[in-house]
């Protein structure tokens, strides 16, 4: 990483990276599904910090490259239900403040 590499200057980079995941499948097998695997881990330290009580596990998915790459929402969905035995509750948040909106909804209900 380089200092003037911004987020946003990454999340430009999406569509290449699928497109180039289209053309090669090793890709997807290379560096998206393990990305998934990754940010599961993050979340199940989250979950097992709070000693998360539930069967169900409300996430919220939030930024360009996680809510448009199927891949990796699939692997990370996988490698939570492995690792926890829960049942995650995925809402996509387009808007970084909407996802806390989201997840303190979804506390309110339940």
């Amino acid at each position: 990483y380089v200092p003037d590499m911004t987020r946003t200057r990454i999340a430009a980079l999406v569509p290449a990276v699928l497109e180039s995941a289209d053309e090669d499948p090793e890709i997807f097998t290379r560096i998206l599904e393990p990305a998934g695997r990754e940010l599961a881990l993050a979340a199940v330290a989250v979950a097992r910090s709070i000693e998360w009580p539930d069967r169900t596990l409300p996430l919220a998915f939030g930024g360009t490259f996680l809510c448009s790459t199927v891949p990796i929402q699939l692997a990370l969905l996988q490698e939570l239900r492995r690792r926890l035995d829960v049942e995650p509750v995925v809402s996509l948040v387009t808007e970084p403040v909407a996802g806390a909106v989201a997840l303190a909804r979804r506390a309110l209900s339940s």
